[in-house]
């Protein structure tokens, strides 16, 4: 570079340019390497298929050979019938059905039941299973691995009949039932070390970024968001909140500009209803913190960012122009600290919340979850935790700007309104 001649300043057009080519290099260079393997992957059961006969075998079709081939038969115990059933026959049978599984005696586990949901047909009861691996140096372990199981009992089908029982590991939504696939060790030890790997504040945000583009441009589902999520709350402590809050919600924004099975309005809706379910949860104690985060504060904190994360979703997906009016842009990457910090400030959509929220629910297929909307609304109003008040304030008046809706015609619904309303202290 000649005396003339000036390096890119932080922060310049040219600066930026050159972290957008590095960052796409770096995800096309890993796309490339993902190609080449699936490719040797491929071509390595081709051969194998050759071998073992003219039946044409897929990949996954050969891993359940592999598995056929070991003889292996999965362990099942036997779920007691739904006259039998209560809170605590549900643990010990799980705590049962859970010792059939092989895996190293070092991981210990403990099992909580998180709540009871009353249905139509059925009344489920959820149960979470928390693993880890504590050691002498480390008694407590820095990141856990959660498995959530639901039984269900019915309320049409004859009381002799057994419960139906299932369950799904962290970060993960394939459903697995008891008897029907066999338990892998690494399963857990995948969910572990990828929040391990998150759990610096620099990884983390670095994580966010690169998930939240593959998920806005539709090339994964939104259950990635879900590890970042799980990851800021174990940490929340540690971390600053504001710039995990401005990669999501820079990634919710771009979610609306690329058509994707992945990010249409019935996965959002689904994946919106989790966090609204895991936020309640958490407020009422349903779902207890790690021991090193028992203190009010660390509640405080965590549900405050879980509101925080639901306000960004609604207001980047309620309409085109309000988030572009409030500063929110595209999944840029931003190289200087102070530039950073004082933009996630700026994505504050906390105060937009009850515009945001009347909008999103003008528009199908969102019409249809305005009640579960207003019901989360006003628990999380009323909810056990020290909220400040531009929370409050915008709980309410969110539950205020869905008055006309027709979920408010219950008498159930605007009675208890008026009843908040009635508690504000003007």
């Amino acid at each position: 570079m000649s005396e003339s001649e000036t390096p890119p300043m932080l922060g310049s057009p040219e600066m930026e340019a050159q972290a957008h080519a590095l960052v796409d290099m770096v995800i096309e260079n890993a796309r490339q390497r993902l190609v080449e393997e699936e490719k040797e992957k491929e071509a390595e059961h081709q051969a194998q298929e050759a071998v073992m006969g003219t039946q044409k075998y897929g990949y996954y079709d050969y891993l359940m050979l592999e598995d056929k081939e070991e003889d292996y038969a999965v362990k099942n115990i036997t779920w007691p019938r739904a006259e039998e059933f209560n809170i605590k026959v549900g643990d010990e049978k799980i705590n049962e059905f859970i010792k059939t599984w092989d895996y190293e005696g070092s991981w210990l586990y403990c099992i909580d039941f998180l709540q009871e949901e009353d249905h139509e047909y059925d009344k489920r009861y959820r149960y979470r299973v928390r693993w880890s691996i504590p050691t002498r140096r480390k008694p407590i372990p820095r990141a856990t691995a959660c498995v959530y199981f639901t039984i269900e009992v019915s309320k049409i089908k004859p009381k002799h009949f057994p419960v139906q029982v299932y369950y799904v590991f962290e970060t993960n939504k394939l459903v697995h039932r008891p008897g029907q696939s066999r338990f892998r060790e690494k399963w857990l030890k995948d969910i572990i070390e990828s929040k391990v790997i998150a759990m610096e504040t620099a990884d983390l945000l670095k994580s966010c970024y690169l998930r939240g583009h593959l998920v806005s441009h539709g090339h994964v589902p939104m259950v990635w968001y879900i590890a970042c999520i799980n990851v800021a709350i174990e940490t929340i402590e540690e971390i600053e909140g504001d710039e995990v809050m401005q990669h999501l919600t820079k990634s919710f924004y771009q979610c609306t500009r690329f058509k994707s099975q992945h990010t249409g309005d019935a996965a959002r809706i689904q994946w919106l209803l989790e966090v609204m379910g895991q936020c309640r949860n958490i407020a009422y104690g349903k779902i207890p913190l790690l021991q090193a985060q028992s203190t009010g504060s660390a509640l405080n904190m965590v549900t405050q960012f879980l509101v925080d994360v639901f306000c960004a979703a609604v207001t980047c997906w309620s309409c085109v122009s309000l988030p572009l009016l409030w500063g929110v842009t595209g999944t840029g990457c931003q190289t200087d600290t102070a530039e950073v910090s004082s933009e996630s400030r700026m994505l504050e959509t906390v105060p937009l919340l009850p515009y945001a929220i009347l909008q999103l629910v003008s528009s199908e297929p969102w019409t249809h979850v305005v009640d579960k909307l207003v019901d989360w609304l006003m628990e999380m109003y009323q909810a056990p935790v020290d909220l400040p008040d531009k929370y409050k304030t915008a709980l309410m008046g969110s539950v205020l700007a869905l008055r006309h809706t027709t979920v408010f015609k219950k008498p159930s619904v605007w009675t208890r309104a008026y009843q908040m309303l009635s508690a504000v202290k003007l």
